[in-house]
């Protein structure tokens, strides 16, 4: 049987390991903390390397490119032959459609609007009770409304 002092022996022995290994954490992180310290106040020391700016490599090739454009520019040209229209178009008439998706209305002469468009064409259009156009591929019978 053992006696009450070597009962305690093991749990001194446990509590002093203890706290080596707690005073061996501190040191560490404090040695850890003066690393960190150092390794900043070494980085703020430091001065950065400035290296010279060098020209890209495109920047002589777009002068090349101007220089060449400005020669061609100026050399002779060859005189063109006169283009040939490739239709020859005449307007008899111009519809104008009043009232969207209705029939339209021929005439012979008309006049541009503010906008640069037909004067009156599109002017109007039917629309339902929640303010939405009627098309033709909806009501097809509205091509059959002429507007006068």
């Amino acid at each position: 049987a053992r006696g009450p002092r070597q009962a305690r022996r093991p749990a001194r022995a446990l509590r002093r390991r203890q706290g080596l290994q707690r005073e061996l954490a501190e040191k560490e992180g404090r040695m850890i903390y003066l690393l960190l310290v150092a390794l900043a106040e070494a980085r703020r020391k430091v001065e950065p390397i400035v290296e010279e700016p060098t020209a890209p490599l495109w920047i002589p090739l777009v002068i090349a490119v101007c220089i060449i454009l400005g020669t061609l520019a100026l050399l002779p040209r060859k005189p063109r032959e006169e283009e040939k229209p490739l239709a020859t178009v005449m307007i008899t008439h111009i519809t104008v459609y009043p009232v969207k998706s209705c029939k339209g209305v021929k005439l012979a002469t008309c006049s541009l609007d503010a906008t640069c468009g037909l004067q009156d064409d599109r002017r109007y259009a039917f629309v339902d009770a929640h303010g939405v156009f009627l098309s033709q591929r909806r009501f097809p019978k509205l091509c059959l409304v002429t507007p006068t």
